[in-house]
């Protein structure tokens, strides 16, 4: 997951405890792009979870819920959705309807799978996907 520098230390916590926290509850590996890696232009850190599906869905789980409670995310949201304002890719909106605009802003989530995992993502002739799909509201029908 790429997120915003001023927000991973939501998810690092204070001396990693709240990461070491989140590893020990989902199990799963989770790296958090070291500031010596990056370039004083980078606006974002990459944060790598690794380990079994379910141990990454929770870790994955644990640190959006951080983000999402984090004062920060909500005017680091604001800028992002002024950005795509800007660059055309959502309409326009006004600050008082943000949040709504937020609610039903389209994202992309990219996901790494093994091999053996990604049957169970598609389905049988693809089934299982399409119906995710349709469940979510992602299919136009």
């Amino acid at each position: 997951m790429a997120v915003s520098r001023k927000l991973c230390g939501a998810v690092i916590g204070q001396k990693g405890q709240t990461i070491r926290d989140f590893m020990q509850d989902s199990g799963a590996t989770i790296r958090v792009q070291p500031l010596s890696e990056l370039t004083p232009s980078d606006s974002e850190r990459l944060i790598t979870v690794s380990g079994g599906r379910d141990k990454v869905l929770r870790a994955v789980a644990l640190i959006l819920n951080t983000l999402s409670a984090d004062d920060k995310f909500s005017s680091y949201m604001d800028l992002t959705l002024q950005l795509a304002n800007t660059q055309g890719l959502i309409p326009a909106v006004r600050t008082s309807t943000a949040r709504s605009v937020l609610a039903n802003a389209k994202v992309q989530l990219l996901m790494a799978l093994q091999d053996e995992d990604v049957g169970a993502v598609l389905g049988k002739k693809g089934q299982t996907l399409t119906q995710i799909q349709q469940v979510r509201g992602l299919l136009d029908n």
